[in-house]
């Protein structure tokens, strides 16, 4: 019926001066357009990202504008600029549906968008209020709602209430497809209208896509033709995008003047566009694009799941080619219809979606309505007897028991109804679901994953035409009578599974491409072999007994994902691993090799010789081997040129290293647990010119008797590394430097240095934060001078010694020093202070052997120091030296009892906020007076007295601070 449809519409009516020739689709060579093409929008987003950051009254910016005109794009290009990414603190992006007429749908959008693991559960509109306050309280947010219209009118201020509670700089980018807004809004909007794009830049976006792959100069006897055209769409961009994609398919002279002249004729140019387009599709697409009008408006399209519907009900042809997939080609029927502008490709952050444009979405509806159906709540219509292809809300089920055209229905696709729509029960909702597929014997694609219940109507089993069948992962249990829809080819489970194994039946489905559920799911099932077809991911433990051997897997060489094999004691020999035939698996992305013990010595294991067996197709990516108990590692490992991460771990009689330097795609290792290791050496390396050169995450975890990790000083090693971690290795007294390309280091509890962690200082900064915990205060030629120069920030805790004055002098940049614990002597605290001269913050807390501040002639660093913070230095008394800090702003002293009024100078003018704190002998104010410049002064938890003055407000304590513009004295 889609080809009927496809082939009848009103839409493919054309002058008959122009025949429609066979469109040409992008080949290989003809690929999608890069995302992130824009076009004559620069200025206009410019105007946006200023309304955004400069203060403003009205915190909701409204972008108004034809359909077609480029406002979510242009909305897209403000929600990824730089200076919007770190004015916000928390940014979303909700699609609001023309159907989606309830609040609590878009608040919850925007829960789910802030609050990955929010409960969906949670659904009262009050409660829904409540979450969000809570989310965005004093948050800086910008909210893009995306495609609002005039029908949301009476709910816009019950949607803003909460997000009152914000900080005050927060924004609503509210996007309409309609060229006014909301009455409610007007108050509160600042109005953007969108324009039309002029003919050179509709020109520059019809080229781009006409001639994607080329240069701009190329077919210049087109370029008069095309600039034309590009004066005809009336500032479209989504019109210049579908013009572009089909002038491109030919390329001919006579085409494009064809499409000049009798094709762009109506008044409204975005419509002749479309139908135009459409008109020239490959019936196979026509079918494709037709199908997605099933989905509400602002549905995020995921390639693979409508891949899966697509050949599922039949759309999808296969080709000569033996090796090529259908799945592979419903991706690029996919690809296609993107490159055509079809499908709109939304880029997010790091996220990444496809819409179907609110016009193009109701061209699919018009084409389809012969064949393909969609019932929302509360809509009264008649079904079509035509209809092949129904999606219904849960709600709107009961009306299908009366559709006369039942046992010819193709498809049922069951979507969740609004919270807020009174529904049926469950069992009126059982009932209405068996009535219905009792009737309907010829489904192919049934889609129940929104149905929370713990077991399957009884009739599915009788659904034997049945290609594709989604479930809620409530359900307990799938009957073993599963197995007689022999033509099923995606079985998937939404959600987490309830249930820890498939019935034994699910074997029997021959034709199974895709099981989508847990892995731990299928580990246990017998016979697994059978499903050949299967792609995706797959758990297989390893038994003795017939259906459980390895040999099962032979010929499941389709698989796409992971492949977790566990019980590998359970093998005895290289030949029995060999039977796996592993090397086949040309497609497999991860691979999981798992003993059940780490300790299996007597009699000595064949682990050796079943990982030699083991091996994988040589462009494998993620390798994880755990409980390993071979002394070597196998001799393919250093095949596995295109693997990226590899795992070692708990492989506890490996001996040393293998050579994993040669890997070259090699970009995360972790080993863990590798108990017989105590040396690192040339072995590591490996014998490439470059060791470990696209290496960016290093780990090692738990390596008890490692002694040493020696540098190789003729070989350049990690080039690339970021990320170097050093765990739980006891006895470690030696490693290399660290490259001066790492970012972040983290030693703990090994030898030579307790714990060290280096860290960017900000998510956005080139500079870096120190840490160490150490009794001395050495790098030892760890860190590079790069690094040194770069760290502003440096902690210290449990110190005795300092390093040498010039290695602390490296640190140029240290701005920030904290101070904990440590043991130093006056003389080599002094020592410390004066070889950092750029010193702006300085934290003292449990420094047992200082009694005063040092003398101000050995402080370099005093001119420059605004911030120090004392806490808990027991035996401090004298204060003297801060008359010599010239620029010191906010002065903390805390716990340190032996502070009296008399320690503190005669004078220290600049200073603005003091806070004094738990300090027993403080009996008043300091002796000298309080600086002119003070602002801010708290005494807490002092002596008595202190406390007795100001409250009476006597003597020369009301006079020091009776010019304080803040005080608190408790």
């Amino acid at each position: 019926m889609l080809d009927k449809a496809a082939g009848g519409s009103s839409f493919n009516s054309l002058p008959p001066a122009m025949p429609p020739p066979r469109r040409r689709m992008p080949d290989s060579g003809r690929g999608v357009l890069q995302a992130g093409l824009f076009v004559g929008r620069h200025k206009e987003k410019g105007d946006i990202v200023q309304m955004l950051i400069q203060p403003c009254a009205k915190p909701v910016i409204s972008l108004v504008g034809a359909g077609g005109i480029g406002k979510t794009t242009l909305a897209q290009m403000v929600f990824n600029d730089a200076t919007v990414r770190d004015h916000f603190d928390v940014k979303c992006w909700v699609s609001v549906s023309c159907s989606s007429n309830k609040m609590e749908l878009v608040v919850a959008d925007i829960l789910r968008s802030l609050k990955p693991a929010w409960d969906d559960k949670m659904v009262d509109f009050q409660t829904l209020q409540s979450e969000l306050r809570r989310a965005l309280t004093s948050k800086r947010y910008l909210i893009v709602l995306d495609d609002v219209w005039n029908s949301m009118d009476e709910i816009w201020l019950d949607m803003l209430a909460p997000l009152q509670s914000a900080d005050i700089g927060s924004r609503i980018i509210a996007i309409h497809r309609i060229e006014t807004v909301p009455r409610n809004l007007t108050a509160s909007s600042q109005l953007y209208a969108v324009n039309p794009l002029n003919s050179d830049d509709c020109w520059a976006l019809l080229k781009e896509h006409a001639f994607p792959s080329d240069s701009g100069d190329v077919y210049p006897d087109l370029h008069p033709i095309g600039k034309q055209i590009a004066a005809k769409i009336n500032g479209s961009p989504l019109a210049a995008k579908l013009v572009g994609g089909l002038l491109g398919d030919t390329r001919s002279k006579i085409h494009w003047t064809n499409i000049m002249e009798t094709g762009l004729q109506d008044d409204n140019a975005v419509s002749s566009v479309l139908r135009l387009s459409y008109k020239y599709l490959p019936v196979h697409l026509k079918r494709c694009f037709a199908y997605c009008s099933l989905f509400p408006e602002d549905y995020k399209f995921d390639p693979a799941h409508l891949s899966r519907l697509w050949i599922a009900e039949g759309f999808v042809q296969p080709q000569d080619m033996a090796d090529k997939r259908m799945e592979d080609i419903a991706r690029e029927y996919f690809d296609q219809l993107l490159s055509c502008s079809f499908f709109q490709e939304i880029k997010l952050g790091p996220k990444t979606y496809y819409l179907v444009h609110g016009l193009l979405h109701d061209l699919a509806k018009s084409v389809a309505a012969e064949d393909c159906f969609r019932i929302d709540d509360g809509m009264n219509c008649d079904i079509p007897s035509t209809v092949r292809h129904l999606s219904v809300t849960m709600n709107s089920l009961p009306g299908l028991t009366s559709f006369c055209s039942l046992e010819e229905l193709r498809t049922l696709l069951i979507r969740p109804s609004l919270p807020s729509n009174p529904s049926c029960s469950q069992e009126d909702f059982a009932v209405n679901l068996i009535s219905i597929l009792e009737k309907s014997k010829q489904l192919r694609v049934l889609d129940l994953s929104c149905l929370n219940s713990e077991e399957l109507p009884h009739c599915i089993d009788d659904l034997l035409h049945l290609r594709y069948l989604s479930i809620h992962g409530s359900v307990q249990r799938l009957p073993e009578s599963i197995g007689k829809l022999l033509h099923l080819q995606v079985l998937c489970f939404t959600g987490k599974c309830s249930f820890d194994k498939l019935p034994e039946s699910v074997t029997m489905l021959v034709n199974l491409r895709h099981l989508l559920v847990e892995t731990k799911c299928t580990a246990g099932l017998a016979g697994i072999g059978r499903l050949a077809n299967l792609q995706g991911s797959l758990e297989f433990h390893v038994e003795k007994r017939e259906g459980h051997k390895l040999e099962e897997l032979r010929n499941i060489n389709g698989l796409r994902g992971l492949l977790k094999i566990e019980g590998l004691e359970n093998v005895s020999s290289c030949e029995e691993a060999c039977k796996a035939e592993l090397s086949k698996k040309t497609h497999l992305n991860s691979l999981n090799f798992e003993w059940s013990s780490a300790s299996r010595n007597n009699p000595p294991p064949a682990d050796a010789k079943v990982l030699e067996g083991l091996q994988p197709h040589q462009d494998i990516k993620v390798l994880h081997i755990r409980r390993y108990c071979g002394a070597k590692a196998p001799s393919w490992l250093q095949s596995l040129q295109q693997v990226r991460s590899l795992h070692l771990i708990n492989c506890r009689s490996l001996g040393s290293l293998p050579p994993l330097g040669n890997l070259g795609s090699l970009t995360y290792l972790h080993m863990k647990e590798l108990c017989a290791v105590d040396r690192i050496g040339h072995e590591f390396y490996g014998n490439s010119d470059v060791a470990f050169p696209s290496l960016s995450v290093l780990e090692f975890d738990d390596f008890p008797k490692l002694c040493e990790w020696a540098r190789i000083e003729d070989k350049n090693s990690f080039p690339c590394l970021k990320r170097l971690i050093i765990v739980d290795c006891p006895e470690l007294v030696k490693i290399p430097s660290f490259p001066a390309t790492t970012r972040e280091v983290t030693i703990e509890r090994t030898s030579f240095m307790p714990y060290m962690r280096l860290a960017p200082f900000s998510s956005s900064s080139e500079k870096l934060q120190l840490d160490v915990c150490t009794t001395s205060v050495h790098f030892n030629g760890l860190l590079h001078k790069q690094h040194v120069e770069a760290v502003v920030a440096l902690n210290i805790s449990g110190a005795e010694q300092v390093g040498v004055a010039e290695e602390i002098g490296s640190l140029v940049s240290l701005q920030r020093l904290q101070l904990s614990r440590c043991n130093f002597t006056e003389q080599n605290f002094s020592n410390f202070l004066q070889a950092l001269p750029c010193l702006s913050s300085l934290e003292m807390i449990d420094l047992p052997n200082i009694t005063s501040l040092p003398p101000s002639e050995t402080l370099r660093c005093s001119t420059m120091l605004t911030e120090l913070s004392i806490r808990n230095c027991q035996f401090l008394h004298s204060l003297s030296s801060l008359q010599f800090f010239d620029s010191l702003k906010f002065l903390v002293i805390e716990r340190c009892p032996k502070v009296t009024a008399a320690s503190f100078p005669s004078n220290f003018s600049s200073l603005k906020v003091l806070r004094i704190s738990y300090c027993s002998e403080l009996q008043s104010l300091p002796e000298c007076g309080l600086p002119s410049s003070l602002e801010t002064l708290h005494v807490i938890g002092c002596h008595p007295e202190l406390s007795r003055q100001s409250r009476n407000m006597k003597g020369h304590c009301s006079e020091k601070i009776a010019l304080v513009p803040s005080v608190l004295i408790q």
